[in-house]
């Protein structure tokens, strides 16, 4: 399993990660084009619908191909964040 922030996630960690068949786990940059999207889809009063993580947390996961490799994205919302 590989954990790293998003200084990891690049087209060359996650093709290796994927041939060594490993797991991860990392931020994915604000700057992805996927990422903006996303972001932008996201309406904040939604995520009272969606899935609770923990108390003050909510969350989406989508999948999406990133870079040629399949990943699941979770949007984490904190309301201690937002305040």
């Amino acid at each position: 399993m590989v954990v790293t922030d998003s200084a990891g996630f690049t087209q060359e960690c996650l093709a290796a990660c994927q041939r060594r068949g490993l797991g991860w786990v990392m931020s994915v940059p604000s700057t992805v084009g996927e990422t903006k999207r996303r972001l932008e889809e996201v309406v904040v009063d939604a995520f009272e619908e969606l899935r609770p993580l923990a108390e003050g947390y909510r969350y989406m996961a989508f999948c999406t191909t990133y870079a040629g490799v399949e990943q699941r994205w979770l949007v984490i919302y904190s309301e201690a964040a937002r305040e």
